[in-house]
């Protein structure tokens, strides 16, 4: 009995040690939950446009002729979205639409509601930045944007610039850590409102191959990532902007906003130290 009742108090202890080991876990990863809050006040309204890319579909052939052999036929159905895959005409798997983000735009507004507000459009594609010296990004932003407040749209071409574009590199400049996590590639440009209160943004759009596992962890990653660029540009000696954003799509297979896409936004204080917007 004796035997027992220590065998128990030491369960217990272990069940307990786990448990809390499993809540300073999930508050590390999952909730970030050490980075202090920021006063700003940041919002964003922000659209992605998928992209289809052949070399996965040429992928999935390739591995369905493996496995069943010559005789199997893969078709893409573009009214359906998903790919039919035959063998001898009948159907032995179905494959969901082979799209991933392809670049997002928008746009992330700093200020109070009704106050005087700092715009900072952006247009992005983790695969190469995108060339925004034409100004058609206000064309999209008034067209899309369209149940957005007034005042978010209320200003014109010659109240902001972007430049510093820059590719990221596969693992989203995480090294070793960022290609062990699937992390892919991604593209940055700083974003400069020249209104009454001007201010610059960081804004990073990158791509990962997480698939579902990612997703918990993505916020995470969002800052990582976000403070190794802001790093990278600092030792370049680059000016440190006054805030930074984040938008990874964490799934292979993009399907939707909120399930294949995490976005952050930060303050950006004393050189690198970030404050998580309110609104994020």
């Amino acid at each position: 009995m004796q035997f027992s009742g220590r065998l128990l108090k030491w369960t217990a202890a272990i069940a307990a040690i786990f448990a809390v080991a499993g809540v300073v876990a999930y508050g590390e990863l999952v909730q970030d939950w050490r980075v202090p809050r920021s006063t700003q006040t940041i919002r964003s309204a922000s659209t992605v446009v998928r992209s289809f890319l052949m070399a996965d579909f040429n992928q999935l052939t390739a591995d369905m002729e493996k496995k069943y052999g010559a005789r199997v036929s893969t078709v893409f159905q573009l009214d359906a979205r998903y790919a039919e895959v035959k063998l001898d005409g009948k159907l032995v798997e179905t494959h969901p639409e082979l799209v991933r983000l392809g670049y997002v735009y928008g746009m992330f507004v700093v200020g109070p509601e009704g106050g005087d507000l700092a715009r900072f459009p952006f247009k992005l594609d983790p695969d190469q930045p995108i060339d925004l010296q034409n100004r058609s990004l206000m064309t999209e932003l008034r067209e899309h944007f369209k149940k957005a407040p007034q005042n978010w749209l209320a200003f014109g071409d010659g109240d902001w610039t972007t430049d510093r574009c820059a590719s990221l590199p596969e693992g989203l400049g995480l090294g070793t850590l960022g290609g062990l996590l699937q992390l892919q590639r991604g593209s940055s440009c700083v974003v400069s409102w020249k209104g009454s209160r001007p201010a610059s943004m960081l804004v990073i759009v990158g791509r990962g191959n997480g698939d579902g596992w990612m997703r918990p962890f993505a916020p995470r990653l969002c800052r990582n990532v976000t403070m190794a660029e802001l790093e990278r540009r600092k030792t370049e000696g680059e000016a440190v902007p006054d805030y930074a954003a984040c938008i990874l799509s964490h799934q292979r297979v993009y399907t939707s906003g909120r399930a294949s896409v995490a976005a952050m936004a930060f303050t950006v204080n004393d050189g690198s130290h970030l404050e998580r917007a309110t609104d994020f």
